[in-house]
């Protein structure tokens, strides 16, 4: 029999992220950040692993590391080490060959993104201030005010610097009042493609635009009104892959995020995804995410994009062919790819369980296999695992959910139960580890968790309660608690509890 859970074991596990596979293949680096509950923070490393057996071939010494990317030719891996203050950066290069370590560049603040152009050149997205301001003197001159986690984000803007790293010359791009969101490399060497706000009232309102690095903006008209997100550039230069989403739906943030594909020549623009009816955004819960998850993206093989799907309690790998049009399953099952990475033949991504923590797993050809053990600690443990149902609900819709059983309990005994709601509401929950699930089912406690209307991972119109909160969410809260106490004979339906997180919170008030 395991230990159970007690609140302080979240420091032994470690949170994993920023993968990024070498262009051959052979090498994977991720980032890997662990509590440090000395220092009251994370110490953070990114790792270099042979991406067939897993040996580490070399770690960066940290405490801060983070951001790796690979340059073209596959030689050198950059990344960032953040100051202890948080306010300044340094670009670092690692030259896998010759085995050394070094810094290039100071940067004034830690990168949001960072790309290689070409074996030598970089661009950087940093937090750029507008203007100065006294200490202690806020001059506020335009909205957004401020971003919950991150303070005041009125005077700053996200900026594009080129810098050469044979030198270590940081030269800044774009000198407008514009936020370059995500960026992609063309092929060509010269530009990235940009997402673009340029109203930071409107955040979900942007452009995109070719920006070269001479400071050169072409803007290209997608003719719809689009958030864009994450994006890359296909290597024959012609095509993009965008994840975005359209404002013209009307449904606002309950619309999905679709894979989009844009001719960068004709200007043609079609969604990938839309007769799928789901959306590619990780809204999946997973506890143990940390400061090492890095936000998904799409990935160019050839011919094909790589891209992730949420369906229901997953979150998968799917693939797009621009041949035949054609959309895949490439990873699929009752478990989460929290990030992934492809090259021609190698897929590296990170899977998170039900009950198993992220590790990082490699697919090559038709072998699939676990490249490492960094949360083994799991296996100290007495975990609960799921059972999984579905219901109609009283209007006849399925609704999708799971209670933990508490750990220990005995044939016909009758356990305390908790509610857990999610935030969003446009998230979910699904086949992912849950570490204060697992807390409360060690301490006597059943967990009933569920995606009610409002939930990603189905259609938009299940996902758009807007103006209704507290409406059909909450009956089919209610109707869910119902179904969990007639199926499961461990819960007492006289010792019911409610809680959850931002908008379950909300819905926690409501109940």
């Amino acid at each position: 029999m395991g230990r159970r859970f007690e609140p302080g074991d979240i420091n032994r596990f470690a949170s994993l992220g920023g993968v990024a596979l070498s262009p051959r293949g052979d090498m994977v680096a991720l980032t890997v950040a662990k509590p440090d509950t000395s220092r009251d923070r994370y110490d953070s490393r990114v790792w270099i692993l042979d991406a067939d057996k897993g040996a580490p071939i070399y770690v960066t010494q940290g405490p801060s590391d983070a951001g790796a990317v690979w340059n073209p030719r596959g030689d050198l891996l950059a990344y960032h080490r953040v100051s202890d203050d948080r306010r300044r950066a340094e670009l670092r290069l690692v030259d896998v060959g010759r085995g050394t370590d070094f810094a290039v560049a100071e940067l004034p603040a830690p990168p949001v993104s960072k790309v290689w152009l070409s074996e030598n050149l970089m661009v950087v997205a940093l937090p750029t201030r507008l203007y100065e301001e006294e200490p202690g003197v806020h001059v506020i001159r335009s909205w957004p005010l401020w971003f919950n986690g991150r303070g005041f984000v009125y005077n700053v803007r996200l900026q594009l610097y080129a810098i050469d790293t044979r030198g270590g010359v940081v030269e800044r791009v774009t000198r407008d009042e514009y936020s370059y969101t995500y960026i992609a490399p063309h092929p060509r060497g010269d530009r990235v493609l940009a997402s673009v706000i340029k109203d930071p009232a409107q955040p979900y309102r942007t452009a995109l635009a070719f920006v070269s690095i001479d400071g050169g903006y072409e803007e290209l008209g997608l003719g719809r009104d689009l958030w864009v997100g994450p994006l890359a550039v296909a290597p024959s230069g012609r095509l993009a892959a965008l994840f975005g989403r359209d404002n013209g739906k009307g449904r606002g943030f309950a619309a999905h995020v679709e894979l989009w594909i844009l001719d960068l020549e004709s200007g043609g623009l079609r969604s990938a995804t839309r007769s799928l009816g789901l959306g590619v955004s990780r809204r999946v819960y997973y506890d143990l995410r940390g400061p090492a998850s890095a936000e998904p993206r799409p990935v160019w093989v050839g011919d094909e994009v790589y891209f992730p799907l949420s369906k229901g309690g997953r979150y998968s790998l799917y693939s797009y062919s621009t041949r035949s049009s054609s959309v895949e399953p490439v990873i699929d099952g009752d478990f989460v790819v929290w990030e992934f990475d492809a090259v021609e033949g190698v897929i590296a991504f990170i899977r998170v369980g039900a009950v198993e923590p992220a590790e990082l797993w490699i697919r090559r050809g038709g072998s699939l296999y676990r490249l490492t053990r960094f949360t083994v600690v799991i296996e100290e443990y007495e975990v609960s695992h799921p059972h999984h149902f579905t219901f109609r609900a009283s209007d006849g819709a399925e609704i999708e959910g799971w209670v933990l059983e508490p750990v220990g309990g005995k044939e016909g005994e009758k356990h305390p139960a908790i509610l857990w709601i999610h935030g969003g509401p446009k998230s979910k929950f699904g086949w992912s580890f849950m570490f204060e699930f697992q807390l409360y089912a060690s301490h006597g406690y059943a967990v009933i968790y569920c995606n009610p209307r409002g939930s990603d991972g189905y259609g938009e119109e299940f996902a758009d309660i807007r103006g209704r909160y507290g409406e059909r969410d909450f009956k089919d809260l209610m109707e869910c608690v119902d179904f969990a106490v007639k199926s499961f004979g461990f819960i007492d339906p006289k010792r019911l509890g409610v809680t959850g997180i931002s908008y379950g919170g909300f819905m926690t008030n409501w109940i």
